[in-house]
């Protein structure tokens, strides 16, 4: 599979869209405890192995991929096998367009996605000092965990002009609140703390938000959200 952007794709059945984030914005039954914001519903098996195919990629990115990924499994007791060719319950296409967008499925909502297309898109180049951060933030997202910045008990007060304005290239206005302003409902949701500075968070500068300094783009895996999916995937 050659060149797929997220122009291709199509087919998002739980599937996040993280736009432009190498850009900084101008100027029932789960009793574990939690430290993050995720989906349990959409967990994989306990101490599974995923395979996880990268389309068209060299060693090279190959290796910025795994490093990636690699941020969380050490916490966790899922087991990572990249696999050569197209099938894996991960697919990984990196961005060839110019938006420099991320997206993934949400945890299992992979297996909805049909086999021909990628289930987690990244951006290019992968030599960019943020793919790093991009691509943890969509391996977390492949593990089930959603946008922290949606937490049922954030402390955000969003300029919603702004944001909108802000996340234009994110899609329709509609996506947006659905992906950014609209917070998740406690009550579908494994949540405690709110951490503004997980790296499942989105950056907001000063004017994005009322009264409030801005929040950086995270850069690593807060303390937070390494004690929470180790919490979800706990090693024996």
């Amino acid at each position: 599979m050659t060149n797929l952007s997220t122009a291709t794709l199509g087919f998002t059945p739980t599937r996040t869209h993280d736009s432009d984030i190498y850009q900084a914005p101008p100027d029932k039954s789960h009793s574990r405890k939690t430290r993050a914001v995720s989906a349990p519903d959409k967990y994989w098996p306990q101490n599974s192995t995923l395979k996880i195919a990268v389309y068209d990629a060299d060693e090279e990115a190959l290796e910025h991929i795994k490093k990636a990924a690699n941020l969380w499994l050490v916490h966790i007791n899922l087991t990572f096998e990249f696999v050569p060719g197209e099938e894996g319950d991960i697919r990984i296409a990196l961005d060839y367009g110019e938006t420099h967008s991320g997206s993934s499925a949400i945890g299992t909502d992979a297996q909805k996605v049909p086999l021909y297309l990628p289930t987690m898109v990244l951006p290019n180049p992968y030599d960019n000092p943020r793919f790093e951060a991009v691509a943890a933030h969509e391996f977390g997202h492949a593990l089930g965990l959603h946008h922290e910045h949606k937490h049922p008990n954030r402390t955000i007060d969003f300029n919603t002009p702004v944001i909108y304005r802000h996340f234009r290239g994110h899609g329709s206005n509609e996506a947006i609140y659905k992906d950014i302003l609209q917070p998740l409902d406690e009550k579908n949701v494994a949540a405690s703390e709110y951490d503004n500075k997980s790296i499942m968070h989105y950056g907001f500068s000063s004017d994005a938000l009322w009264k409030q300094p801005a929040i950086p783009w995270p850069t690593r895996l807060t303390k937070l959200d390494k004690s929470h999916i180790a919490s979800q995937y706990p090693k024996p």
